[in-house]
Order: structure tokens, then C-alpha cells, then sequence
């Protein structure tokens, strides 16, 4: 079972790890996996309508250098992991992007506030990062994390 939190403030980020939780960022999860219906292509359009859901949703408007940071970032997982990513805004008009599964969960946020971070949790392990750029975050921790998703796929 997993358990999801609700982090509506930027100082909320820290990953607060117990047996079975995941951090929430962003949006309600069970609507973003409706949205998303766990087919990679629609990722991309999520993406695609990220300013008209995060408007919906009540959050800042992702910036245009926001939105291609996330589109390239997108590529690069999907490239090393095809998967039913999930797309939600965040709450600096920054981006998450998601991948959960029952025994990994992945996250990814671009903020254009705070230094970029990955979450990776699993059921043994939770390892938080931040990075200034996205070649920091398109780096071994990430890697290492799509590998475990591959993995658990298989």
C-alpha cells in the first residue's frame, strides 16, 4: 500500500520516509494517473497543457525555460525508461515528473526557484539529490534509478 502526501509549500520537499510512503509533489495522484492512464505518449501532451492544468489546479504558470527543461528531461527518461510518466505543475510554477510503480517511486522536480531534485524511494532505500543544471540531474542517480524501474518491469 502506498501512502501519498500532500506538500503545498516549497520548504515541504524534504523526503519524510516511512515504511510505504511516497512524497506527494504536486497534484492529487489519482487524478494524474487518470490523466495520464499510464501511456507514455501522454506525458507529452500533458506537458504539451502543463500552463492550462497548472491554471486549473491553482498553480503558477510554468515559465517557457521551465516547460523545455521538462520536455528534455522527458526525452532523456523515456530514451533510458519508456514509461507511463505522470506530468503534474508544481507548487513555484515548477514541474514534477513521476514514475511510480509498487516497488519504486521516482520523482523528479524542475524548479525555477530552487535547485532541481530527484527522489528516488523504494521499499530498502530513499535517496534525495539536488542539482543546478540538468546535466547534473540527467546523471548517475537518475540512471541508476530507471535502471531499478527496467528492472522491476521485467
Amino acid at each position: 500500500m502506498i501512502v501519498v502526501r500532500t506538500a503545498m509549500k516549497t520548504s515541504d520537499r524534504i523526503l519524510r520516509h516511512r515504511e510505504h510512503d511516497r512524497p506527494r509533489l504536486g497534484w492529487a495522484r489519482h487524478e494524474s494517473q487518470q490523466r495520464s492512464g499510464g501511456r507514455p505518449q501522454q506525458a507529452y501532451a500533458d506537458l504539451h497543457e502543463i500552463k492550462q492544468i497548472a491554471a486549473a489546479e491553482g498553480f503558477p504558470e510554468p515559465s517557457d525555460d521551465i516547460v523545455l527543461k521538462a520536455r528534455q528531461v522527458l526525452d532523456w527518461m523515456r530514451e533510458k525508461q519508456p514509461f507511463g510518466y505522470v506530468i503534474d505543475p508544481f507548487d513555484d510554477g515548477g514541474i514534477t515528473i513521476q514514475a511510480l510503480h509498487a516497488e519504486i517511486y521516482v520523482c523528479v522536480i524542475l524548479s525555477p526557484t530552487e535547485p532541481h531534485q530527484c527522489y528516488v524511494d523504494t521499499d530498502s532505500d530513499s535517496r534525495v539529490s539536488t542539482f543546478a543544471d540538468l546535466q547534473g540531474l540527467c546523471g548517475p542517480l537518475l540512471e541508476a534509478a530507471l535502471t531499478d524501474l527496467r528492472q522491476c518491469l521485467s
